[in-house]
């Protein structure tokens, strides 16, 4: 390409030479670390990859290979004895063929069902006052102060 130098062309100046070679050395340390530390672990990133979402259509025609899973259920199998391959690989199939309805926006509004306001003259003990109370129906759309709002935020 242009402005590249050959390898057997020397850089003018000794001063450029000498970085271009600590720089050349720095990043083939760098990638040799990188290929090492990842290398050890390689089956384990490759279980991991099939937690990708994006490829659940791709599982769901073809099913996993039956070395999927493996080093996953190696690392849980210390804290659970259920996790053997077939239950992960089971459990994960389910979990793709259901995603598409589980990954859909949730609803616009909620009913939510609440105690109405007590009145302010009423001086029944709290457990009689609970009882006492009127149930109101409200149509509910992220208010963040109902249950169903705080915990199923809405996307907006």
């Amino acid at each position: 390409m242009p402005g590249e130098l050959t390898e057997d062309e020397h850089l003018a100046s000794a001063d450029m030479n000498f970085k271009v070679k600590v720089h050349n050395v720095i990043v083939d340390t760098v990638t040799d670390s990188i290929h090492r530390r990842s290398s050890a672990n390689a089956n384990l990133c490759s279980d991991f990859a099939w937690l990708d979402p994006r490829d659940f259509a791709h599982m769901r025609e073809n099913r996993l290979p039956s070395s999927a899973l493996e080093e996953i259920s190696k690392c849980l199998l210390k804290f659970d004895n259920r996790a053997t391959v077939g239950t992960l690989c089971s459990e994960l199939y389910s979990l793709a063929c259901q995603w598409d309805r589980l990954k859909m926006s949730p609803l616009e509004g909620y009913t939510v069902r609440t105690a109405g306001a007590m009145s302010q003259g009423s001086e029944q003990d709290p457990p009689m006052a609970q009882q006492d109370a009127e149930l109101e129906s409200k149509l509910c759309s992220s208010c963040k102060n109902c249950h169903l709002c705080s915990s199923h935020p809405v996307s907006v």
